[in-house]
């Protein structure tokens, strides 16, 4: 077991698959009732309160100018490329998370699917979060990584993708 794990008394998954469940890792061991577990969007919340979008109505679209990331509170939001679905976000997840590592214009459009409730975070949140926990930083990139394989077996033709691969396979021979 790591140190700084047994110092605390916590321990985490294996391998957490939301931000959520890495932000319940970390907390100490309390007896709580299951309606008072610490969830991801309550622990932004206390900071920005959320903002609500009606189905269909744009949070974003792609090319504009970043200001943060959101978490889904509530609802369900569509992420679009070029006009086309490549992702549905449900509650506890998260989504404009490029704009947090880079600057450049928006990859993607999020829209609403249904009524939803989304808890921004700006950079310097992000960042505060990045440094005080190591793992919300890990959640992200492997969000991040995971879309972005995605998007690239999605809009790279399988016969670019073999010969990619291929290629790859060939370079590593030398």
């Amino acid at each position: 077991m790591d140190n700084a794990i047994a110092a605390t008394g916590s321990s985490f998954p294996e391998k957490p698959r939301t931000l959520t469940e890495l932000l319940n890792a970390a907390q100490p061991e309390q007896p709580k009732r299951k309606d008072e577990q610490m969830k991801l969007p309550n622990v932004f919340e206390k900071q920005t309160p959320p903002v609500t979008y009606a189905a269909g109505s744009i949070i974003y679209k792609e090319g504009q100018t970043r200001d943060s990331m959101y978490i889904v509170k509530k609802g369900t939001v569509d992420l679009l490329v070029r006009g086309e679905r490549v992702e549905t976000v449900a509650e506890g997840g998260f989504f404009g998370e490029i704009a947090m590592v880079d600057h450049s214009p928006r990859s993607a459009t999020a829209v609403a699917k249904t009524d939803c409730s989304l808890i921004a975070i700006n950079e310097k949140q992000f960042l505060f979060n990045v440094q005080e926990a190591p793992f919300f930083a890990l959640i992200v990139m492997r969000t991040l990584t995971a879309r972005l394989r995605k998007r690239s077996m999605v809009l790279t033709p399988a016969t670019e993708r073999s010969g990619l691969a291929f290629a790859g396979l060939a370079e590593a021979g030398r």
